[in-house]
């Protein structure tokens, strides 16, 4: 789980702010994505 957060961490830097904190169609940014499917490994 530490590697993924690095990883996603590392991606977030290298991008504007604006695409960083963008909405899918289902109004979700990445890191509520990310946070809703890495739910189990959190615990």
């Amino acid at each position: 789980m530490a590697r993924k957060m690095w990883w996603f961490e590392k991606v977030k830097r290298n991008l504007y702010p604006v695409v960083a904190e963008a909405k899918n169609k289902e109004g979700k940014t990445a890191r509520a994505i990310f946070a809703e499917q890495h739910e189990e490994l959190k615990e």
